[in-house]
């Protein structure tokens, strides 16, 4: 997987006038390929030479990906190396949890000591409010749609698919806002909603936090942003400041509810010095504002005229007016595989021709990805991928549950920064390692939480008042001593200026495992080591307090609903070998790999079932198909079985007819003998 390369040199002629374009709103258009990225990160360099202070300068992605990606090449570069620290690079639910952190949670009201809630944990919560509030008639199974049509409602101004029952579902939002209140909570959708009402409210904390960090913005896929986000991007910044953002309109992979690409219109009515005809008509490139980038330096050119085709394609809207003219050479055309037997067969096929390109032709795993709809697939793979003893990396899914150490890790963590969030004080009692058993009953936790708002007390000294009406070896009494006892502990050790994150993590770590009366500490679950390393490789501050640091790490893992793990490569000792990549196809957008198996690549999943009148969602799907269609610069295989199942048949994806026969091969293999 190739993320990273120094971010100024070589620059084509179209890359280095983006990069010294006049300041003020700037838009960077390209394909696959033609270095947006690129671009952008040299316009960081470029600003430095001019003396912009790097404190001023914010770099802004819709994926933590992204992000990484960006902060990783900024601290490969000799330019931007030493300015990278002091530079804010990150999310938009990053940026906004930052401003909050600041002063903005002041301006709404919320406590100063407000912690971060992932989507699972706010469904778990109106859940059991709908069970205790039977009078909304909203059964609890539903929590998960209720909640998500308000994160869209959020994230689209204009969203108009309102329930029948609105009135009762407004009621059950209202209610889990208020439990919000009192759990002194945030959920991680809630983060941009907030920061753009704290900008909007005051226009002292406006004026302060664009002259802090937003004098310069930098924005890498700009076409994934929401409406909410925009709105975000605008009070940060104005039409007299400067803004620069990279997109290609057709690779949108709808990494977040309510993206909406048609924000790229708004920017150039919104910003109206970016004036196309103009721009493109000005005989000084470095005067330009809109700069079009069309070479590609990534694929080869018969993956190039794939991507080219599939952007001409009438369906799609965008980049094929100007054409892509390929860079590299004549490569190998993309293969259609149809393997004559079933899925599973298919997948193994693949499997095995991964490891024949290792073992005979000299790849390396880390070059090697398989790309598909949902995770469902791997999860499907998996038992093959482990007899077949190949090492692998898996991206996308969304933000999955951290259960067993890491999960009770971060959860007790959470709760010495934030004792009165209920959903922490469960999970920290993670004595039981199995699924579903991580947890306290919620009659324990309902009673703690009344006896903490009867007594104005946080929920571990409520805790302790429970624990002698239990008897002595019951779990629920081992439950209460392990999370009230660990969270003493480590709030002593919160109050030693030298205790490190680190430090935390290892003593809630040894405290779980001697509440699990474990023997072996051998064993260091994959979560565990994303936390450990995260924690080691933390950067530190001048007059930083242990709970200044804890609060850093916590933000970094709950800032992203789309949460993936980490690359590891933050430490070589757990970098030794990612192997070859299995991700979803928005985890892949913006990432490259030499040799790329898009699988599944059939109708029914490629695109899925859609209404032939629904327009807007078809072009949706193919512009899906085109971003798992960009991702290999050398070699591209779609692969499609004969069968989905042991009859069901299934055809290759109608998406592959934009390609031509000309630059499409089909390879048929025959599967294995059923007898």
């Amino acid at each position: 997987m190739q993320t990273g390369r120094p971010p100024i040199e070589p620059l084509d002629r179209r890359q280095r006038a983006a990069a010294e374009a006049p300041e003020g709103p700037v838009l960077i258009l390209g394909g696959p390929g033609t270095g947006k990225s690129h671009a952008l990160l040299a316009r960081v360099a470029v600003l430095l030479e001019r003396g912009k202070s790097p404190s001023s300068i914010a770099c802004l992605s819709c994926s933590r990906q992204g992000a990484e990606d960006l902060r990783r090449r900024l601290a490969q570069c000799d330019e931007t190396r030493e300015s990278s620290s002091q530079m804010f690079i990150g999310t938009f639910h990053g940026c906004a949890l930052y401003s909050l952190r600041t002063s903005g949670a002041g301006v709404l009201g919320i406590p100063a000591h407000f912690t971060v809630r992932d989507r699972r944990q706010a469904v778990e919560t109106l859940s059991e409010l709908l069970s205790a509030n039977p009078d909304l008639g909203i059964p609890p199974r539903r929590a998960n749609r209720v909640l998500n049509w308000h994160w869209l409602d959020q994230a689209r101004s204009r969203y108009d698919s309102v329930p029948p029952e609105a009135s009762s579902w407004l009621e059950a939002v209202r209610l889990h806002t208020d439990e919000k209140s009192r759990q002194a909570v945030v959920d991680v959708d809630d983060l941009i909603p907030l920061a753009v009402r704290a900008l909007e409210r005051v226009s002292q904390f406006r004026d302060s936090w664009r002259s802090m960090i937003t004098k310069d913005i930098l924005v890498d896929d700009f076409q994934e942003i929401t409406e909410a986000q925009y709105e975000f991007l605008t009070l940060m910044t104005s039409t007299a400041r400067s803004i620069a953002v990279a997109a290609n309109p057709n690779e949108y992979a709808g990494l977040q509810p309510g993206s909406d690409p048609s924000l790229l219109e708004r920017f150039r009515l919104d910003w109206r010095e970016v004036n196309d005809r103009d721009d493109l008509a000005a005989r000084e490139p470095r005067r330009r504002r809109f700069h079009l980038l069309t070479v590609n330096h990534r694929a080869t050119g018969s993956l190039s005229q794939v991507a080219d085709r599939m952007a001409g394609h009438q369906t799609m809207t965008g980049l094929h007016q100007d054409g892509q003219r390929p860079f590299r050479i004549a490569g190998t055309p993309p293969t259609l595989v149809r393997f004559e037997g079933r899925l599973a067969d298919m997948y193994l096929h693949v499997l095995q021709a991964a490891r024949q390109m290792v073992e005979e032709e000299g790849s390396a795993w880390e070059d090697l990805a398989c790309i598909y709809r949902n995770h469902e697939t791997f999860d499907r793979m998996r038992t093959l991928v482990l007899a077949e003893g190949m090492p692998y990396t898996v991206l996308g899914g969304g933000r999955r549950e951290r259960g067993g150490d890491a999960g009770a890790v971060i959860a007790m963590l959470t709760l010495l920064l934030n004792p009165y969030d209920a959903n922490s004080f469960s999970a920290a009692a993670a004595i039981d390692p199995r699924p579903g058993r991580n947890r306290l009953d919620a009659r324990a936790v309902r009673q703690v939480c009344r006896t903490a708002r009867e007594q104005g007390i946080n929920l571990a000294q409520a805790a302790e008042t429970h624990i002698a009406e239990y008897e002595h070896g019951s779990r629920t009494r081992r439950d209460l001593l392990h999370v009230t006892s660990g969270w003493r502990e480590l709030t002593a050790m919160l109050e030693k200026p030298e205790t490190s994150p680190n430090d935390l993590c290892q003593r809630a770590m040894a405290l779980l495992r001697s509440a699990r009366q474990s023997r072996s500490d051998q064993v260091v679950e994959p979560g565990m080591v994303e936390l450990v390393v995260m924690s080691q490789t933390m950067p530190l501050y001048e007059d930083d307090t242990p709970r200044d640091r804890l609060i850093r790490l916590l933000d970094d893992l709950n800032a992203d609903p789309d949460h993936d793990p980490l690359a590891l490569e933050k430490s070589d000792h757990f970098a030794a070998d990612r192997g070859m990549t299995f991700s979803t196809i928005a985890a892949s957008a913006g990432l490259q790999w030499k040799v790329v198996f898009v699988l599944d690549a059939s109708d029914g999943v490629m695109p899925g079932h859609v209404n032939p009148d629904d327009e807007e969602r078809r072009h949706a799907e193919q512009r899906l198909f085109y971003v798992a269609s960009t991702r290999a610069s050398d070699r591209l295989f779609y692969c499609s079985a004969v069968r989905s199942g042991e009859s069901q048949s299934a055809v290759p994806s109608r998406f592959l007819d934009t390609i031509g026969d000309d630059l499409l091969q089909v390879e048929s293999i025959p599967g294995p003998d059923p007898l």
